[in-house]
């Protein structure tokens, strides 16, 4: 994996939308930060704004982050529990959540959907939204991605 990666850096290798890694780089962290004014717009607080592929959103205290991380799986968002400053919670349920835009942004994602799946996840967080709606909304928002793998 290292390998690959430092490849793609280099530029002797291209994921298959033939990006250059700066701009394929550029467009992950515009994701991010589109996916971070879904969620805060929505009324999440985000940790800390993004300087990477990464989001750590502070998730409510009454919110289970195992079992949220479950609902998000059930509509095909994949995420992970994570811990934020100063967290009170457990580590196998801590107070946070973890999301990332590299692989979406490898599939063509754009700011507009990534604002989008950051309000859809919102709704999920907390009006607990995870009905056959929720899902078919997520299956259409990536249906319209590209499929490289």
């Amino acid at each position: 994996a290292v390998g690959q990666a430092l490849l793609e850096v280099l530029g002797e290798d291209v994921y298959p939308d033939q990006l250059p890694f700066k701009k394929y780089i550029e467009a992950v962290i515009t994701n991010s930060q589109a996916l971070e004014k879904g969620l805060v717009d929505s009324g999440l607080d985000v940790v800390a704004p993004t300087q990477t592929h990464l989001s750590l959103v502070k998730l409510p205290e009454s919110t289970d982050s195992l079992e949220l991380q479950t609902k998000l799986e059930k509509v095909n968002i994949i995420t992970n529990r994570n811990a934020v400053p100063k967290d009170s919670k457990s580590p196998w349920r801590p107070g946070g959540l973890r999301v990332g835009m590299a692989a979406l942004t490898s599939r063509g994602i754009v700011s507009e959907q990534a604002e989008e799946l950051g309000n859809i996840i919102a709704k999920i967080i907390i009006n607990k939204e995870t009905g056959s709606k929720t899902k078919d909304l997520v299956q259409k928002s990536v249906s319209e991605l590209n499929w490289w793998y």
